[in-house]
């Protein structure tokens, strides 16, 4: 194990070295090719041309981009010239003079300007430009008011501009507030620009290109990188949680590498998977698979106008990820890192030895049944306990640890210049987990290179890689036998060996010595595209995107050996060692065409596009498996007896083809309009059903525009906006439309001679097509003194032709086939506010988000109801809906239970759980029930709440005061319902144990206990009832975060350009109703789940 661990590292330690290698030669390949080219030469020979002309002839031969107020050109065509293998500065030193102008040069930018007359004196100011974190801005605009006269700063922050004595200077940078700086006597300024959160150009990604907000007219919420820099975490879609009105992130378990987020937009609106579509630079992904420093933005497009123009895959929602890209002419390094440890934010207690004995007893006793351990036998545990006679294992305490090691490192590398610029980075996780033997280690590469072939000609290339593995003992996750296995038992013997446990089950000898289960992941991507833009307006563009993923799951199962005290084995059988071992890969390929034209005339704006996908997936695995090794360190299937061998395997494969368009149309960005419309074909339908169209239409007024609102000045944008639109969900499984042969079914010939064969035991469904959800959205968005934003929507989601197992006769011998039947309906509302300001030093934002969902099957075609172990669909209520027995509290007395209907069990008794006898009988044919029937049964079940919650809400604050920053976000769900069952709640279920809130159960001397009397195996008190429900609703402290940025006078010192120090800390506190001991993130099950983590991190983000 020693070797395999540290041949492991070695070879991650290689692929990282080679990769930082890889990286570094293409950056200073590049770079030479840029420095050489600002100092190219040129050959050029005009005759009578204008100076305009002159320009662009040079900047056709030559990397430089020259940068001018067109109408201080004099239009004059004059200039002739000849000139061989000259540099472009003695050029336009040659010209410009006598043209009344002059330059400045910047990288590859040239601005040309007027020269200023020197009316009054002037002098020279020079100065730095930051932003709120100190890191210099490139490339912002100083501008003496009133005046041409302006400077861009540099890739340091720097700019030097000569002004008349006195003038004052205007700052701006896009996504900054301007400033206005009058210099009076500094010559040298400092400047620290603000960035502007309500700004009204800002640019957001949506399906297939990008719009500027103002223009908006479908719901789409915009989440940046530096957002998510501020909640250090495992797994992206967590990430998510609490940032977006109208998506529900739902974490079940604080496994690592499993501590993933269930993502749900607007509700769950099918009976099949409600994941929505996730895009990453346009190609379908894990969201989990990009770490969350490689992210630039996140587009959420919640209503059917933004997302319709993905069709049958947007049913759901889409999720858009766009990953940062290179800045040109800049070279830099990024590293970032934070180490912390993890503990659980709660778990359940179980009771001692001693009082799981006394108690066990007691329940015994209350049902008539023999009492298991003596009196005598309890007070001399009590006495001489822990010891081999009397054992007291605190099994939690020894297969648990107190904190989990976790760290995360993230390094990039920016590089190159106008022509080519590449982005790498490189990020390394390692996760401990509280259980034994229990690890995640993720690797994720990433090099993103932009290329600029002509003027009108560029490409992306971009590689994705990511590894990963899973670690965990072959016997799995404890958490089922912790919930059960009582104190009383032998774990380990007072000689070391390991005890027999509960009959022969030691999941902590288990956990450590009984082998190990890795899954393995290697994703890489490649993601190609060519634009070209053959005329103004006009732009195309091409792009194939092949995604490769390997999995390698190996299973090895050991012998372990357990004792009684005695010394005595007690399970002689050798060579009990299994292994199981799977490998799959999976292939897809992701072809797009796509092409877009804008035009502008006078105030009308429009633009189309048009383009073409094609996606087509392959999917193989095969699985073998052996036992009864004789070397249980040889990990190889050959090593195993082929005795009970078994070996599988399968494919799949589909492919999806898809034209489709969109029309926005804008009236001087004022009147808003557009149209999307797809066109889908999939393989997995059949003939005549493949293809389905999927419109959406939207409109949009900016009220604020209007003649009569331009007086209102503390009104900055008010849009109101409305869509409709229809999507489809085509993940239905492969190919139900046919009927497939199941092999494996052998036939008896003769009364005793079998054959392999097959057989059909699926009906097939000809029809089976699309889902389709009906999408109407109306909202508003305002802006209001420059400071606070305000979005609000409401919408109605009806999805319709869900699939549905209808029943048939069991005379056709087959499994019902999907048909599309049911119909789910969800209505809600989303809010979000935001607010910014500036006091003096200290600038600070504050976000609140909050959104309602109400989700009701509206028609399962006439059947049904569909019950299930805790909940039921039922039309009229939602997909979630909890089902049970109503409780009506504990009996009290016999006198209650001789009055009450009749219930579970022979010998009910006070402290018992008291059922509602629900009206079941129809007494007088009017179709309603009227009239109880006196027993409690099935049919007294009724709908006892809902598990999915109502509202999610969060509030997200910033704040930092000169070097010291400060962030948080409370995160919460409301009106939400649980259900712990079975071993979670129910004391002795199947013989294990109680927990410590067991102790407060009914009594006569305690009638308003928590739980009912204690009881053995005894049917009443288990029922599925609301007696066990508990409000899951909670708010919680999901993130805080401290930061300290170094003063740049110390950090120049040490050779960095920024050194930022943070500490995090995630779940520090929950407030809720629910059970102690478990959270209210996963409310439903038998409380057998990894428990969520508190984390606690410091970290560091440096800058070269």
């Amino acid at each position: 194990m020693y070797y395999q661990n540290f041949q492991r590292s070695l070879v991650c330690k290689d692929t990282i070295f080679r990769f930082i290698q890889l990286l570094l030669i293409s950056i200073f390949l590049v770079c030479p090719t840029e420095i050489y080219a600002q100092n190219s030469l040129i050959s050029i020979s005009v005759k009578n041309v204008s100076l305009k002309e002159l320009l662009t002839s040079i900047e056709k031969q030559s990397d430089v981009r020259f940068s001018y107020i067109e109408k201080n050109l004099d239009h004059k065509k004059d200039i002739t010239i000849s000139i061989q293998d000259e540099s472009v500065e003695r050029l336009l030193d040659r010209i410009l003079p006598g043209k009344g102008m002059e330059y400045t040069r910047t990288g590859n930018t040239i601005a040309i300007k007027l020269i200023q007359l020197q009316k009054d004196k002037q002098k020279k100011v020079s100065g730095t430009i930051t932003d709120n974190r100190d890191e210099p801005i490139i490339g912002a605009n100083i501008v003496q008011k009133g005046t041409t006269n302006g400077i861009i700063t540099d890739v340091d922050g720097n700019f030097s501009l000569e002004i008349p004595e006195g003038a004052t200077l205007v700052i701006s940078y896009i996504g900054y507030l301007s400033q206005e700086i009058h210099t009076g006597n500094q010559s040298v300024l400092k400047i620290k620009l603000t960035e502007d959160t309500q700004n009204l150009d800002e640019v957001i990604v949506v399906g297939y290109g990008v719009q500027k907000k103002i223009n908006l007219t479908g719901s789409v919420e915009n989440i940046t990188g530096s957002d998510l820099a501020k909640k250090p975490v495992g797994q992206t879609s967590m990430a998510l949680q609490g940032m977006s009105s109208g998506v529900t992130v739902q974490q079940t378990s604080g496994q690592p590498g499993k501590d993933n987020g269930t993502i749900r937009i607007r509700g769950i609106g099918t009976l099949s998977s409600a994941n929505p579509l996730i895009l990453v630079d346009g190609i379908e992904s894990d969201i989990n698979s990009v770490d969350p420093s490689d992210i630039e933005s996140i587009s959420v497009l919640k209503d059917a106008a933004s997302a319709a123009i993905y069709g049958s895959r947007a049913a759901n929602g889409v999720i858009l990820i766009t990953t940062n890209r290179a800045e040109k002419s800049l070279f830099k390094v990024n590293y970032d890192n934070y180490i912390g440890w993890q503990s659980p934010t709660s778990m359940p207690q179980n009771v001692s030895g001693y009082d799981h004995m006394v108690m066990i007893n007691e329940a015994n006793r209350n049902v008539g049944k023999v009492e298991p351990f003596t009196q005598e036998y309890i007070d001399e545990y009590r006495k001489n306990a822990p010891s081999d006679l009397y054992p007291e294992t605190d099994w939690r305490k020894v297969m648990l640890k107190e904190k989990a090691l976790q760290h995360n490192h993230h390094v990039s590398i920016n590089g190159g210049g106008e022509k080519v610029s590449i982005l790498g980075s490189l990020s390394y996780l390692n996760q401990d987990g509280i259980t034994i033997n229990t690890n995640y280690e993720r690797v994720n590469l990433r090099l993103n290179s932009d290329i600029n072939l002509h003027k009108r000609l560029s490409a992306n290339f971009d590689i994705y890689f990511i590894t990963d593995d899973n670690a965990t003992p072959a016997a799995g996750m404890p958490w089922y036998f912790l919930n059960r296995y009582p104190n009383n038992l032998q774990g380990k013997n007072e000689d070391g060996s390991w005890g027999i446990g509960w009959d022969g089950t030691n999941t902590w000898a288990q956990e450590n010595d009984g082998g190990m289960t890795h899954e393995k992941n290697y994703s890489a991507n490649i993601n190609f595209k060519v634009n070209y833009q053959p005329v103004d307006g006009l732009n195309l563009s091409f792009q194939y995107a092949p995604k490769w993923n390997f999995v390698h799951y190996k299973k090895f199962g050991k012998t372990v050996n357990l004792y009684y005290p005695s010394g005595d084995l007690y399970n002689p059988t050798p060579y009990r060692a299994n292994m199981t071992e799977k490998y799959s890969k999976n292939v897809t390929n992701n072809l797009k065409a796509l092409a877009t034209y804008e035009k502008s005339f006078n105030a009308h704006n429009l633009s189309l596009l048009a383009g073409f996908e094609q996606i087509d997936f392959r999917g193989d695995w095969l699985n073998g498996f052996r036992d009864q090794y004789l070397l249980e360190n040889y990990e190889v299937l050959n090593a195993g007896s082929p005795a009970n061998q078994a070996a599988t395997g399968s494919a799949s494969d589909w492919a999806l083809r898809s034209v489709f368009g969109r029309i926005n149309y804008n009236y001087n960005q004022k009147y808003l309009l557009e149209a999307n419309i797809r066109y889908d074909g999939s393989s997995r339908f059949a003939p005549g059903l493949k293809y389905g169209i999927f419109p959406s239409f939207s409109a949009g007024w900016r009220i604020s525009e209007e003649s009569f609102m331009k007086d209102i000045e503390w009104i900055n944008n008010l849009k109101i906006r409305a869509s409709w639109g229809k999507l489809g969900n085509q993940d239905i499984g492969d190919y139900p439309f046919v009927s497939s042969v199941s092999l494996g079914m052998d036939y008896v010939f003769n009364g005793a001679v079998s054959a392999p064969g097959g057989a059909v035991t699926d009906a097939a469904n000809p029809n089976i097509t699309w889902e389709s959800t009906a999408m109407t959205n109306i909202g508003f968005d305002a802006t209001l003194f420059s400071k606070l934003s305000v979005t609000a929507e409401y919408y109605v989601k009806n999805t319709s032709d869900i699939l549905l197992k209808l029943p048939i006769p069991g005379t056709s011998g087959l499994n019902p086939a999907y048909q599309n039947a049911g119909k789910v309906r969800n209505k809600g509302w989303d809010i979000t506010l935001r607010y910014n300001d500036r006091i003096g030093d200290f600038e600070y934002g504050i976000g609140v988000n909050l959104s309602d969902v109400h989700n009701e099957i509206t028609d399962l075609a006439e059947t049904g109801p569909y019950i299930y172990d805790r909940t039921i669909h039922k039309e009229g209520y939602p997909i979630t809906s909890l089902y049970g027995l109503e409780a009506e509290g504990l009996f009290q007395n016999e006198d209650e239970i001789k009055d009450h209907a009749s219930q579970f069990g022979t010998i009910l008794a006070p402290g018992d759980i008291k059922y509602k006898d629900q009206l079941t009988i129809d007494s007088d044919g009017d179709g309603i029930m009227d009239k109880t029937d006196g027993v409690i049964n099935a049919d007294d079940r009724v709908i006892m709440g809902d598990y999915m919650p109502h509202y999610t809400y969060g509030i997200d604050f910033y704040g930092k005061y000169k070097n010291i920053d400060l962030s948080f976000l409370l995160q919460g769900v409301g009106k939400a319902d649980g259900y712990i069952d079975q071993q979670g709640v129910l004391a002795f279920y199947m013989g294990g144990t109680a927990q410590e809130w067991h102790k407060d159960h009914w009594t006569k001397d305690n009638r308003n206990a928590s739980y009912p009397r204690l009881t053995f195996n005894y049917p009443n008190n288990e029922q599925v009832s609301s007696y066990w429900i508990r409000n899951a609703s909670y708010l919680r402290l999901k993130n805080l975060q401290v930061g300290y940025t170094v003063p740049n006078r110390f950090v120049k010192k040490i050779f960095l350009d920024y050194c930022r120090i943070f500490f995090s800390a995630q779940n520090l506190f929950t407030i809720t109703g629910f059970y102690d001991g478990f959270d209210p993130e996963a409310p439903i099950g038998r409380g057998d789940f990894y428990p969520m983590m508190k984390v606690y991190s410091f970290g560091l983000n440096v800058k070269f």
